[in-house]
This record gives C-alpha cells, sequence and structure tokens, in this order.
C-alpha cells in the first residue's frame, strides 16, 4: 500500500536544520582569474531620498550608506590606485555631485531622480577616453522615481556610452531599475543585511567592467620640488610633483595631468595596479589540511607547489601580493 505523507509520524524537521561555517560560506568554486581594468572611471550614485530614513537596516539606511560609502571610497582606491571616483548624493529630485567624503552626512530628503543622477553621472563621464571604462554604481533606497523627462532615453544613452550600470537595492526590485542593467550589461543585486552591503562592494571593489577596446596608456614619471609654486590642479602654493611631459605642477599621485593628459604615477601605484593584469591562476579545492600560514583550516591549495591556503591568506595573496608565498607563481 502506497504511504502518504499526512499518514507518516509528526516530524520536526526545522530542528536539524545546519547552518554552514564562515569559511564554508567563503568556499567557492574554482573560476577563471578576473582581469580587472587598470584605468577604471566608477561613478557612486546614493539615494539620499526620504525613503533613506527608514530603520529596517540599523540604524538607518541613511547612516549605513553613508558608513559604508566611505569605507568604499577608501577600498577602491586601495585595489585601483590608477582609477578615479566620483561621488552623487540624490534628493529632493536632484542631483549633487560631492568632491569627497566629508559631505556623505548630508541628511535624506525628498524624493529620488533616476534620471537626473544618471544626467549627472553620465557629464561626469564625458571626459573619459575609450581606454578607461565606465561604471556606474547606485545604491537604491527608494520604490519610485521621479523624473523631469523620458528615463528610457537617458539609459539608451547610457548604453550608447557603454556605461555599464549596477544596482544595490535596499528595498523591493524596480522595473525601472533593473531594465537599466539588463540594457547595460550590469548587475541587480538585492541586500537583505547591511553584511551583504559590505561583501558586495567589496566585490565591486576588488572587479570592474572592461575597457571598450585594448591599447597603450599614456603614462609618466614626475619628479618631486620642494619650492612653493602654484599648482595647476586646485592653484594653490605648495610644494608638489612636475610633469616630465609639460613641466606642469600637480600636488599628489596618481592623477591625470590637467595639460598634456599624461597619466602621471609613482613606482608603487603602478606595481599595485600591475596585479590586475596578471592575477593568479584558480587554486585547487582542498578541505582536510590546514592553511600554511595561520593553520586555520583549509579552502585551496597552489597547483605548482602544493601550499596550503584559507580563505583568508587567499584573498590577502590575491589582492595584495599578486603572487604565491610558496613558489611565487
Amino acid at each position: 500500500m502506497e504511504s502518504y505523507s499526512w499518514t507518516q509520524d509528526y516530524q520536526r524537521t526545522w530542528e536539524t536544520i545546519t547552518k554552514k561555517t564562515e569559511e564554508e560560506e567563503k568556499e567557492v568554486e574554482p573560476t577563471e582569474p578576473h582581469f580587472r581594468p587598470l584605468l577604471r572611471r566608477l561613478v557612486l550614485i546614493l539615494d539620499y531620498s526620504k525613503s533613506a530614513t527608514k530603520k529596517d537596516f540599523k540604524p538607518n539606511r541613511h547612516k549605513l550608506m553613508s558608513q559604508t560609502a566611505e569605507e568604499f571610497y577608501s577600498n577602491f582606491y586601495s585595489h585601483n590606485p590608477l582609477s578615479n571616483l566620483k561621488m552623487i548624493i540624490a534628493k529632493s529630485g536632484k542631483a549633487f555631485h560631492i568632491p569627497d567624503v566629508s559631505q556623505l552626512q548630508l541628511s535624506a530628503d525628498g524624493e529620488f531622480s533616476l534620471q537626473n543622477s544618471l544626467e549627472m553621472a553620465l557629464y561626469l563621464l564625458e571626459s573619459t577616453g575609450e581606454h578607461w571604462s565606465s561604471e556606474i554604481l547606485i545604491i537604491q533606497s527608494s520604490l519610485n522615481t521621479c523624473d523631469p523627462g523620458n528615463i528610457w532615453e537617458t539609459i539608451e544613452k547610457a548604453q550608447k556610452r557603454l556605461a555599464k550600470i549596477t544596482v544595490i537595492s535596499l528595498c523591493p526590485e524596480v522595473f525601472a531599475m533593473k531594465e537599466a542593467t539588463l540594457r547595460t550589461g550590469g548587475k541587480f543585486i538585492l541586500i537583505d543585511k547591511a553584511e551583504k552591503l559590505k561583501e558586495e562592494w567589496e566585490n565591486i571593489a576588488y572587479t570592474g567592467n572592461p575597457a571598450s577596446y585594448e591599447s597603450l596608456v599614456p603614462m609618466a614619471f614626475p619628479y618631486w620640488i620642494a619650492t612653493p609654486t602654484p599648482c595647476a590642479c586646485h592653484l594653490k602654493i605648495n610644494q608638489g610633483y612636475i610633469c616630465p611631459i609639460c613641466k606642469c605642477k600637480v600636488c599628489t599621485l596618481p592623477i591625470q595631468c590637467p595639460v598634456c593628459n599624461f597619466i602621471l604615477v609613482s613606482t608603487p601605484h603602478l606595481n599595485k595596479a600591475a596585479l590586475s593584469l596578471t592575477p593568479l591562476p584558480p587554486f585547487n579545492p582542498v578541505l582536510t589540511l590546514k592553511c600554511t600560514s595561520c593553520e586555520k583550516s583549509s579552502v585551496s591549495q597552489c597547483p605548482k607547489c602544493s601550499t596550503i591556503y584559507c580563505s583568508d591568506c587567499e584573498e590577502f595573496v590575491r589582492t595584495s601580493l599578486g603572487k604565491c608565498l610558496g613558489c611565487s607563481f
């Protein structure tokens, strides 16, 4: 006689649920190495509309976005020293370009405008050469967008500009947002907890959208002068670096020369950026041994020298060293 589920003994299956450990959650299947663009230009759009005051994320969405954006700012330049990050705050139906992280604490109010935000982002990307990658990252908090015109024309403009739009949403999916990511080759990511937001921003800082074509990039190594003279970037009198091509003075490195457009760099910057050009190959999965460096549970093994790594040590080797500890692979 066939046995039906309602004739069987009552089972409390939820009591046998087992959660994955932190190491198991980090464990992923080996993939091909990711070639991050050498020159990235990314525009970060933060939705500071009135919906950002909701407290479903602690202390609220506004505080979470501002705090995580400040961490993302430094993390982005750590992985991409030759790249450029611009920030836009969208509130009261308008888009405001902010020069640095000091203005991330602006209040949240009004409505969010996707069209005005994208128009401002595309304006900031106008001077980008074809050897730069163009990316727009939107942190969405609002369920609607208040636009002055046709949003689809603006999305089409971004598509022609080869600007990839990625949306990280703190609320349910909005059709216009999802469609913008689909048309430009980006991603739509729903967030349900603060840790997931930080994790996704870390991934975006480390990865990138390929440039429209491969080419040689004009770079120069400036020399330092201690004599205070006016700089071309801020028009202030201070010490700085002299471009060897046009003799223009700038304050900091790396920077694109405002006169000759050469990218002015130092050797450490170039060495850090080169990690993206020659990424390590995927390691083999191993679960029964101990990490060679810290003796934690292992997740991977170098295919050449068999050095064992945990997830944290492998991440450090890939993002900071660029070579295996055992064989300099």
